[in-house]
């Protein structure tokens, strides 16, 4: 008799840890998002046609259709530092992607682009900068600038059912204005 109570506290404890066990995979199904992958291209953007500007670097995974973009100011001390996910629809071709960015930090040469179909933002949490060091001095249309050279770190962290960022660390540079 005491063997078939004991029958129904194993079934329930069974149960129990085969939905922790698929709850743990269910996580691990998101693709993660590498952005030290080899595919993924890079660009770092610090300059506009008035000068030098804060620092942002943008991440682009054509095979996912993604372009990870963050942002590094340079008015506050400390580097704050912010990010976001752009996803665009599997029809959109690279080259229109290409052409996405490009209007995203210049003078929107390309006036039919692809728009991103989700857009999520970063936690503040999960984007850091960590170390600076000043590299010297720089003088763009008559206006000196201190570069740094800034370590960010960016923390694993889903970005949607589909998506996670992998954790990471870059180094950008950062144009501060000389006072």
């Amino acid at each position: 008799m005491l063997k078939l109570k004991a029958l129904p506290v194993a079934l329930i404890l069974l149960a129990t840890f085969g939905m922790i066990a698929s709850a743990d995979t269910s996580s691990k199904e998101t693709t993660p998002l590498d952005l030290k992958g080899k595919n993924v291209q890079r660009q770092e953007v610090s300059s506009s046609l008035i000068g030098l500007t804060s620092t942002t670097v943008f991440y682009t995974l054509n095979d996912h259709r993604v372009v990870v973009v963050i942002h590094i100011d340079n008015t506050k001390e400390g580097f704050p530092v912010s990010g976001k996910v752009y996803e665009f629809a599997k029809d959109v071709t690279p080259a229109g992607m290409a052409k996405w960015l490009n209007n995203q930090h210049s003078d929107g040469l390309f006036p039919d682009v692809p728009e991103p179909k989700t857009t999520v933002k970063l936690p503040a949490e999960a984007c850091q900068s960590l170390e600076s060091k000043l590299l010297g001095k720089k003088t763009v249309n008559d206006t000196t600038y201190n570069q740094h050279s800034v370590e960010i770190k960016l923390s694993e962290v889903k970005v949607n059912e589909q998506f996670r960022l992998k954790k990471c660390k870059d180094t950008v540079n950062v144009y501060v204005p000389a006072k």
